[in-house]
């Protein structure tokens, strides 16, 4: 092979590295203030495609996310094993009967994906 072939091809693995690198990156961000419509977690294995424990949660009102971030605006999912202690759970319950809005931090690595095409719930703020 040429040296202008191994350039090309070098040039061409470079390129490669940076699009998948970039359409590959994870983003989390903060929204809210946001009223929930509902609370639940799965219970047992359905047809669903939700995995037993994991939790959902849905907004009253689709949230407005940042420009890149991929993820359905009304419904969150998280896995069970990001809330071993059901401190989030408890948390998010309790804003829900009390009709309180909250402030969730959101992801949508999809490492941490309970969901396809949902982001998962990192954090919870209950607001007054």
């Amino acid at each position: 092979m040429t040296f202008i072939g191994r350039m090309g091809r070098a040039a061409a693995a470079v390129v490669a590295m940076l699009l998948i690198g970039t359409a590959a990156q994870a983003a989390d961000t903060y929204i809210g203030p946001l009223l929930l419509q509902s609370v639940g977690v799965q219970q047992t294995p359905g047809a669903t495609g939700h995995l037993v424990g994991n939790l959902e949660v849905k907004l009253r009102e689709p949230a407005t996310l940042p420009t890149g971030m991929t993820c359905d605006k009304t419904y969150f999912t998280t896995k069970r094993e990001s809330d071993p202690d059901k401190r989030l759970f408890a948390l998010i319950t309790a804003a829900h009967l009390a009709g309180k809005p909250v402030t969730l931090q959101i992801s949508d690595d999809p490492s941490l994906r309970a969901y396809p095409g949902r982001c998962s719930l990192l954090w919870v703020e209950v607001l007054p």
